[in-house]
């Protein structure tokens, strides 16, 4: 069978890369579409003729990938499924046939082999979600974006090394309690030794390639006892030494890691604060995690020459416009180069408007130059236009503050996809 991976971001996603490479090691096909690169994406799928369409919805993203299902499946007749570790706790959609968690290098081929020997798409059966060992699965596929030359022209090599959240925070991103209490928990890594050897692969014969972002938040995991992230860090440093970005939290960020983490080649990491009110990050967090803790992470990560990003969330279960505010106060005691203030929802309505503007501001509050050279491209001309569909909603123009995604990139990106629509 032949699979379609519906996407929105049209930068490689090391999720429908496994779902890709797990497919292909069962002797099946996929492909991934932006619907943003198409100029007719229901022709484009009749054309391709697959018997599945697949969507991995990331934070920020799942409200597109459920109305993009459903007109999708009403055009062209075909299942649906939801895949990933972002699928749990979202509400259900008329749109999305079945949802699978776990490993996708194990659950997409069962499912899809399950559709071919006729079973009815109500009556398939649940793969094993998890592999033993995540050493044994196949590496990550970044041949199912053939369609899109840019994927092999970036300069950085997004890469996962576990299977816990990936980042969504160039979007204007909500997320659900659910998924909080998912960041940071225990994850499977490959081992330090596969890690590095399937980041090689991908870099060889690659001149383009100057830096390495890690999109999970698995990296980090391991306390500071954990002697997956020593071993992983001298063997990157030797085999392949370039650049790489990060996320990480004060709390695994004992003085000792930060310096291991220069040393490798680490120059920018997304600190997560998640909220600025003490109790509300307790919660987040599952332990106490004090502002002094933060403050002196942040110091000590720019103290090694890693530039700082924060990352907080606002609208937690009993956010005031008091408790809002402590985010922005302490951004501003940080002072990273940018702060991403990512909204939480588990239902539509929206945010309180003090809140809600609190949201909006917490950027420009943080990263004013920036932002002021950009307004005027955002004001004069429309988002769509301007970056096609490139990203979700930029409306604190994020990804061009990213050093892992360079602004001549992201343009480059934008007016290819406009001339694909064309």
């Amino acid at each position: 069978m032949h699979v379609a991976f519906i996407v929105k971001d049209p930068l490689p996603d090391p999720i429908v890369m496994r779902g890709g490479a797990g497919l292909a090691a069962a002797g099946h096909t996929a492909e991934v579409f932006v619907p943003g690169a198409e100029a007719d994406l229901i022709e484009a799928l009749q054309m391709a003729a697959p018997g599945l369409l697949a969507f991995a919805p990331h934070s920020g993203f799942e409200a597109w990938c459920c109305a993009e299902a459903a007109r999708l499946k009403e055009a062209v007749g075909l299942p649906t499924v939801f895949f990933g570790p972002h699928v749990d706790g979202h509400a259900a959609s008329a749109g999305v046939d079945l949802r699978r968690g776990g490993d996708p290098e194990l659950t997409l081929p069962a499912l899809v082999e399950a559709l071919e020997s006729g079973t009815p798409i109500a009556d398939v059966a649940d793969a094993p979600p998890e592999a033993d060992d995540v050493d044994q699965l196949p590496a990550a596929d970044p041949g199912v974006y053939y369609r899109y030359p840019w994927v092999g022209t970036l300069r950085t090599l997004r890469f996962a090394v576990g299977r816990g959240q990936l980042e969504n925070l160039h979007a204007d991103s909500t997320t659900t309690s659910h998924e909080l209490a998912h960041r940071f928990a225990p994850a499977r890594r490959l081992s330090p030794a596969v890690a590095v050897d399937r980041i090689a692969d991908r870099l060889a014969g690659s001149l383009q390639t100057g830096r390495v972002a890690f999109l999970d938040e698995t990296l980090l995991a391991g306390g500071p006892d954990d002697g997956w992230l020593p071993d992983f860090l001298a063997r990157y440093r030797r085999r392949v030494g370039l650049p790489f970005s990060c996320s990480g939290r004060a709390d695994l960020l004992p003085p000792e890691r930060i310096r291991d983490l220069a040393a490798a080649g680490c120059d920018l990491l997304r600190l997560g604060v998640e909220s600025g009110d003490e109790a509300l990050r307790e919660a987040v967090v599952g332990a106490p995690l004090p502002d002094r803790t933060i403050e002196a992470a942040a110091g000590a990560l720019q103290a090694a020459g890693i530039t700082l990003q924060t990352v907080g969330f606002l609208g937690l279960p009993g956010e005031t416009t008091e408790t809002a505010l402590k985010l922005l106060h302490l951004n501003r005691r940080l002072k990273p180069q940018h702060a991403f203030a990512i909204a939480v929802r588990d239902d539509d309505a929206p945010l309180p408007d003090p809140v809600e503007r609190l949201r909006r501001l917490l950027p420009l509050a943080i990263d004013v130059r920036p932002i002021g050279m950009l307004t005027p491209l955002l004001i004069e001309r429309p988002l769509d236009e301007l970056y096609g569909t490139l990203f979700q909603v930029h409306y604190d123009g994020s990804a061009l503050r990213w050093m892992d995604i360079r602004r001549r990139e992201v343009l480059g990106i934008a007016a290819r996809m406009r001339a694909s629509r064309a």
